[in-house]
């Protein structure tokens, strides 16, 4: 297993921007200065949260110019498998072609894994949580449909550039005060995760592990992941109270790491593990926290 860290959340906690905001040699500036840091805590894997292709391409010559291996990159849209059941069709087919020019992309640059998120769905039910993607979304049936459709054709593309994606679980819940408020996305339990790659059946589609995610649900990380070990591709860690995902530290929250990290190892996970937070003041205290409890189950 190594250790990375979710980069792309640095810019925008500590410098107030998304990626895809800075220019050049903003950006050259920002992930010089955040790479610098990491490595001098020996962080050598690095998630980056990109929203086109032409902000991916001008991400990549920036970690070349920086000398960053390719393969300690990792890629996560967070804008184009989201719009994968959007009622308006050229939407749903615009998020398809970009997702194959972020995968050629990457391919040509030996990076090998892109995660991807589940779609929205328009719910049945009133007490969903609340998304600007939701209201754009298909109804669950034509959705679910279109979902699996997509996912085939990009699937089928990374399987052709040799590029793994990894389908993030998403949480089932989150607590509003009093209100239980359930998530319109796909994907939010290990059942749903694992039906949806049975139905797109291809090699190339795996699955990336949130941990916070599965706190928000019914099953837990542990139950998740005892389920799926054999697809993960890549892991996310941060820590919640099980209300919210709110990407706290490792120290603070209900998460029981030990008894994950056990399954994990036992699991014989060799892959990466991103602290999917800023690197605020507590990314130290992660870092140690995640060796502590590596080294313990694994070696590491």
């Amino acid at each position: 297993m190594r250790i990375g860290v979710m980069v792309s959340e640095t810019y925008e906690e500590v410098y107030g921007k998304r990626l895809g905001e800075l220019g050049f040699d903003e950006l050259y500036r920002m992930t010089k200065n955040t790479i610098e840091y990491l490595r001098e805590l020996g962080i050598e894997c690095y998630e980056f949260c990109v929203e086109d292709c032409g902000t991916l391409v001008r991400l990549i010559r920036v970690l070349d110019r920086l000398d960053v291996d390719s393969s300690c990159i990792q890629i996560h849209d967070t804008e184009n498998s989201v719009r994968l059941a959007y009622r308006n069709p050229e939407i749903r087919e615009k998020a398809v072609e970009e997702l194959k020019a972020i995968i050629e992309a990457v391919s040509d640059n030996n990076i090998e894994i892109v995660t991807i998120h589940p779609p929205y769905f328009r719910p049945p039910f009133k007490n969903y949580e609340p998304s600007p993607h939701v209201e754009k979304s298909l109804e669950y049936s034509e959705a679910y449909r279109e979902m699996i459709l997509n996912l085939k054709k990009i699937s089928s593309y990374a399987h052709k550039r040799s590029v793994v994606l990894g389908l993030e679980n998403m949480n089932f819940f989150h607590i509003e005060g009093n209100k239980v408020m359930i998530s319109a996305h796909f994907g939010r339990n290990s059942r749903e995760i694992l039906d949806i790659l049975s139905k797109v059946n291809n090699a190339s589609l795996k699955v990336t592990f949130d941990i916070g995610h599965a706190n928000l649900t019914q099953e837990k990380p542990e139950g998740f992941y005892s389920k799926t070990a054999e697809l993960v591709v890549n892991i996310h860690v941060n820590n919640n109270y099980g209300k919210r995902d709110n990407h706290y530290p490792l120290s603070r929250g209900i998460i029981d790491f030990k008894k994950v990290f056990t399954l994990i190892a036992e699991k014989g996970y060799k892959g990466s593990v991103i602290i999917e937070r800023s690197c605020d003041n507590y990314i130290t205290e992660d870092i140690a926290i995640l060796k502590k409890y590596l080294l313990s189950m694994t070696g590491f």
